[in-house]
């Protein structure tokens, strides 16, 4: 099973940690492996680092979001960023109004739904704090055996599409030759793009960028439907 496979990788990652970044190790991954691979679009958010603490599981918290009281009573503003973003990702429907995104989606069972679809992976495995510490978070994400990790953990998934959450610049420290700078191309809006094996990595924002969530969902979803239009006629 893929969660075997994970845990297996973050044992080891784990036990290779100091012991005070060892007790505060944050799990994260695919939410639900059979939801994960009927999926028609596979989505995995590449983010900066989580907020749990000991015991904290991404995973599980991803899949109880809505269930388990715990949870719900720590609703997070990224996590619901990114059940916005993903409802447009799989609809497929750049001219939905407004309104209506907002309307399905407060909808607890469309909201678990869509979770369950998806990854989530950060590159700092150690609880952070609300905000990021770029200086923890750059020493973490850069450390080579951190990175040997992480492109073993990236290994098992083959998702259709990355969405970098402000973590492009750790993404090409990672893989370096495959994200070289003339690797990237932009969308006529601006929006930096690039290809590897049958993935395709997208630039874009921290789900807690501070800007109207419309404008950042429509802009995401115009990106992906350009990308998806030159796809076609390659």
């Amino acid at each position: 099973m893929l969660a075997e496979r994970e845990n297996a990788i973050f044992s080891e990652w784990k036990s290779s940690l100091p012991q005070e970044q060892r007790d505060n190790f944050i799990p994260d991954g695919i939410v639900d492996e059979e939801k994960w691979s009927e999926a028609k679009l596979k989505i995995l958010y590449l983010l900066k680092e989580v907020n749990g603490g000991a015991d904290w599981d991404e995973r599980e918290y991803l899949a109880g979001y809505n269930t388990v009281q715990e949870f719900i009573n720590t609703h997070s503003p990224s996590i619901d960023a990114l059940i916005t973003w993903t409802y447009g990702l799989t609809s497929g429907n750049v001219d939905e109004p407004w309104s209506q995104v907002l309307s399905a989606t407060a909808d607890k069972t469309i909201q678990s739904a869509l979770l369950s679809k998806i990854g989530v992976v950060n590159f700092k495995k150690v609880s952070g704090f609300g905000v990021a510490d770029s200086k923890s978070l750059d020493t973490f994400a850069t450390e080579p055996s951190n990175q040997e990790m992480l492109r073993r953990q990236l290994a098992l998934y083959h998702p259709d599409i990355v969405i970098c959450g402000g973590t492009a610049y750790y993404l090409e420290a990672l893989y370096r030759e495959d994200f070289a700078a003339e690797k990237w191309r932009t969308t006529s809006r601006g929006v930096r793009y690039a290809k590897r094996e049958n993935t395709t990595y997208i630039d874009f924002c921290h789900p807690l960028i501070r800007a109207p969530r419309n404008m950042i969902y429509y802009s995401l979803l115009d990106a992906v439907k350009e990308i998806k239009s030159l796809d076609e006629h390659v």
